[in-house]
């Protein structure tokens, strides 16, 4: 005798079929809203602002400080174009290590705002320009940066060494 089962197979109708489809198309929707509501109200965030001035941050071998921030239309050829003028940022760095640190503001700062326009080093006429190059450890460089950015909005001053041990953000505007 031969032993058969017989297997069960749910045939689902043309109905059932549209109506399951129906269903996972507004679920899709759904998810869909639910998606760009959440990235609406997450690219809103205000936009981050950073150490004041006037604070001392250790980070990786260094200290770092900005002891003040000013601005300038400047003057001859360094006069700055309509809706700009030059941020010019004092510094103070020190190393911290028990070896060289290479510090080159031209590549290790910039500045952004908020819609993530990057400002590096600008030509201007600064009475204690930063001296780039070697920091011997234990000594401390003090001098100034400048940067050409738009009037209008506000900047963020960006410190993005190996030195510095990643980037740290000053409010410099």
């Amino acid at each position: 005798m031969t032993n058969t089962k017989k297997k069960k197979t749910m045939k689902l109708s043309s109905k059932n079929m549209l109506l399951i489809s129906i269903t996972f198309f507004c679920l899709a929707i759904l998810f869909l809203g639910i998606a760009l509501w959440v990235q609406n109200n997450t690219t809103s965030l205000p936009p981050i602002h950073g150490y004041d001035k006037d604070i001392n941050i250790s980070a990786g071998e260094s200290a770092i400080r900005v002891n003040g921030i000013k601005s300038s239309t400047g003057h001859g050829i360094f006069t700055a174009p309509k809706g700009n003028h030059y941020l010019i940022v004092s510094v103070t760095i020190q190393n911290l290590s028990n070896k060289p640190i290479y510090v080159l503001p031209s590549t290790d700062t910039y500045v952004k705002d908020p819609s993530g326009k990057l400002t590096y080093l600008s030509p201007f006429e600064l009475a204690n320009p930063f001296r780039a190059g070697e920091l011997l450890p234990g000594d401390k460089s003090s001098g100034e940066l400048s940067y050409l950015v738009p009037t209008s909005s506000r900047q963020n001053l960006y410190i993005d060494a190996i030195w510095s041990g990643g980037v740290i953000v000053f409010a410099a505007q």
